[in-house]
């Protein structure tokens, strides 16, 4: 079975036995010292709207996703 590719960019996928969905993303965080930029890979339970994506990056990452 052939699985689309959601409109936000991330993809399913399987963890053994777990269905998964995978976003890359990219967050910047400010800090006193500065901005740092990192390239991540998040990895949740395949959450139940394809499009949740980038609402699931701001919940795990405020202030990221825009």
């Amino acid at each position: 079975m052939k699985r689309c590719r959601p409109a936000d960019g991330s993809y399913p996928s399987m963890l053994g036995t777990v269905a998964v969905r995978v976003i890359d993303c990219e967050i910047t965080i400010a800090t006193a010292t500065g901005r740092r930029t990192g390239l991540y890979r998040l990895i949740p339970q395949d959450p139940p709207a394809p499009h949740a994506a980038l609402h699931f990056v701001r919940d795990v990452h405020p202030g990221s996703g825009r």
